[in-house]
Parts: structure tokens; sequence; C-alpha cells
């Protein structure tokens, strides 16, 4: 995916998502509906997304431009499904994400243990 790519418009956007978010549903995942900063997205442009609880490490879901749904499966690395097939989608964020954790943040300083 070309970084320079414009997302769909958003009415186009939000009913793809709508799609796979009734995909989700039939497996008891509930996906939240937000606006989200992506790498095509320019300046202060924000696209639609789905994301996911946090068993499946909040994973971010956007349609581009050419109408394809598109998450990070890995740190750093993008996958593109083909719209066509929203459960498939559905089955391989759960295979890519589930259980992935976000970190915990570090702590500066623990309290001494009581005697």
């Amino acid at each position: 995916m070309d970084p320079q790519e414009h997302p769909q418009k958003p009415k186009q956007a939000w009913s793809k998502l709508a799609i796979a978010s009734e995909a989700f549903q039939k497996r008891q995942i509930i996906m939240k509906c937000e606006w989200f900063r992506f790498p095509w997205t320019r300046g202060p442009e924000m696209a639609p997304c789905l994301i996911g609880p946090e068993h499946l490490g909040n994973a971010v879901i956007g349609v581009t431009a050419d109408g394809t749904y598109t998450f990070e499966s890995r740190p750093g690395v993008r996958e593109d499904l083909h719209p066509a097939y929203p459960e498939s989608l559905v089955d391989t964020v759960i295979e890519a994400r589930a259980g992935r954790l976000l970190p915990l943040p570090a702590r500066s300083g623990r309290p001494e243990a009581r005697r």
C-alpha cells in the first residue's frame, strides 16, 4: 500500500466497517467504531476504523482507498484482506492478534513490602 494513497470517502468506509463489525459480532467480539490516523492519512486527517477488544491487542482495522481491509498483524507489518470475505478478516485478526496484550507501563518505584 502506497503511503500517499487517500482513504475512501468516510461514508463508504463506514459501510464496509459495519459489515466487518457484524462479522465480528457473529463471533461475539465487539468492536468500537472510532477515527484513527493511518499511514495514508496526512496531517490532521483521520479515517474511520474498528478497534478490537484488549484480548485482540486493540487491533485497529481500516479500509484503504481500493476498498480492502487493513490491520497491523505484527508491529510495523500491515496486512490487507479482500472485502468480499469479512469472515476471513475475523479469522485472520484472531489468528494474528489473539492474546497479544499491550505492554504495561514501567513502574518508577515499587512500594516496600509491609512487615
